[in-house]
């Protein structure tokens, strides 16, 4: 899915959740990110993971 920040991945089984006005927020009380729709509360602990710097490390770690 395309957004703000680049493209989101997500499993098929959340295509049910998946709608226009999706958000990111911080949660102030625990300071972790949070996704939501207008309807409800999807995850409460979303991890962001910059592939590219993953594949990299990994491809560095891996001539070793």
């Amino acid at each position: 899915m395309d957004s703000d920040i680049g493209p989101i991945y997500f499993k098929d089984f959340a295509k049910d959740y998946v709608q226009k006005d999706m958000k990111l927020e911080v949660n102030p009380k625990t300071q972790l990110i949070v996704f939501k729709n207008a309807r409800e509360l999807i995850d409460s602990s979303v991890s962001i993971v910059d592939w590219d710097k993953v594949n990299a490390s990994s491809s560095v770690s891996g001539e070793c």
